[in-house]
């Protein structure tokens, strides 16, 4: 409950900054004061960081069988 999570997040037209700085916008908007976490990778993740977030390190999923 304390973050936002934005996935598969596109853009049609290659602006991914732009993508980036409305999902922003929205998420602000819809979540005011909460976290917005992502888990980019290549020219996602440049975009994202372009946009004011930080990489804190690889993805790792956890599995339990």
């Amino acid at each position: 409950p304390s973050v936002v999570g934005v996935s598969n997040l596109f853009a049609v037209d290659g602006d991914l900054d732009g993508a980036w700085s409305g999902v922003l916008t929205s998420a602000a908007k819809h979540f005011p004061g909460l976290s917005v976490v992502g888990y980019e990778r290549g020219t996602d993740l440049d975009a994202a960081i372009r946009n004011g977030f930080d990489a804190v390190g690889d993805l790792r999923i956890w599995h339990r069988p």
